[in-house]
């Protein structure tokens, strides 16, 4: 099966998804997603400094050694992270739920920490469950949702977007799959989370980066 348009939602639909995510890929797979991070209960030192290669502003060393010497809230989520099945999807029938809002809850206490950041590099170590929202994918779920409000909490509100996501992923899994084995075949392989996630970054971001297929 070729999947020519991407029905992502009623207001988003993508033209040539396969040739998209092949285009974003070709110059940032081997940036973050071919690095090897373990799947374990650790926030390490590496993957806090790979999210800047994804644009996290973790940009000096300040800001990096509040995130990875943090004594307060950083055990708290490494705890809540290790109750987090290591191949737990976003597609499975029962998910965490209570663990993943506890999670985001401490580690967004540490300074410098906020979704973004957060899910740059937790993203990570959950590929198949915890989708990258940075600002264009969180007004993405801002402009899909009628009822969007601020949340009490950071685990709140990743929570109410991630079940908003999954939702989207679960109505067009059939061409996810098929667009996952596509860029796999090409030497890319990603996560359906990933590949979701990218599609609606790169049709929405207001720069136009990759937009234009060569």
């Amino acid at each position: 099966m070729t999947v020519h348009v991407l029905t992502v939602s009623p207001k988003l639909t993508i033209s040539h998804p396969g040739d998209q995510l092949i285009r974003y890929l070709q110059y940032e797979w081997e940036l973050y997603d071919a690095v090897s991070i373990a799947h374990d209960g650790c926030i390490g030192y590496y993957e806090i400094l790979l999210c800047n290669a994804i644009n996290a502003k973790l940009d000096n060393m300040n800001k990096i050694a509040s995130v990875w010497l943090d004594r307060q809230y950083k055990p708290a989520a490494e705890k809540a992270l290790g109750q987090i099945p290591p191949d737990a999807s976003l597609l499975d029938d029962n998910i965490p739920w209570e663990s993943i809002t506890e999670l985001f809850d401490q580690f967004c206490s540490i300074k410098f920490v906020k979704i973004a950041v957060a899910t740059k590099i937790l993203h990570k170590k959950r590929p198949a469950l915890i989708p990258m929202i940075d600002s264009v994918v969180n007004g993405f779920f801002k402009n899909e949702q009628p009822d969007f409000h601020c949340s009490k909490t950071p685990g709140d509100h990743i929570i109410r977007n991630m079940k908003y996501f999954r939702e989207r992923l679960l109505a067009c899994h059939d061409e996810i799959e098929t667009l996952c084995d596509q860029v796999a075949a090409a030497g890319f392989p990603i996560t359906p989370v990933r590949a979701l996630e990218v599609l609606i970054w790169m049709a929405l971001e207001p720069n136009g980066y990759y937009r234009q297929l060569e």
